[in-house]
């Protein structure tokens, strides 16, 4: 999958050669999904095609049936850590201002 579509806000899935698209809420949703639907039967096992594409979600019963050990959610932890360290930062420097602002008037 290219860079460029796992970095977009509203993650795009492709698909084979067939370029059937699903657009999902978040990196994570489409992780679950990309990873989750192989193992399951049925009609959410595939895409489907261009013209009848099959991006529904799961239903309660097929979710309860994922096994997430399998899915790789390094790609979304990837992401929580850069989210935390740019907060961790941000809150080191806020402090330091801070200290140095008591000492300056």
């Amino acid at each position: 999958m290219d860079a460029a579509v796992r970095a977009n806000v509203r993650p795009i899935a492709f698909h084979d050669a067939d370029l059937v698209l699903g657009n999902f809420n978040s990196k994570l949703s489409r992780i679950v999904h990309e990873q989750g639907r192989p193992q399951l039967q049925g009609d959410i096992s595939s895409w489907g095609d261009p013209e009848s594409p099959n991006c529904r979600g799961f239903t309660p019963e097929e979710f309860h049936m994922l096994d997430f050990s399998r899915i790789d959610r390094s790609e979304w932890y990837g992401d929580i850590e850069v989210k935390a360290q740019d907060e961790i930062e941000s809150e080191m420097e806020e402090s330091i201002e801070s200290f140095y602002d008591k000492f300056s008037d």
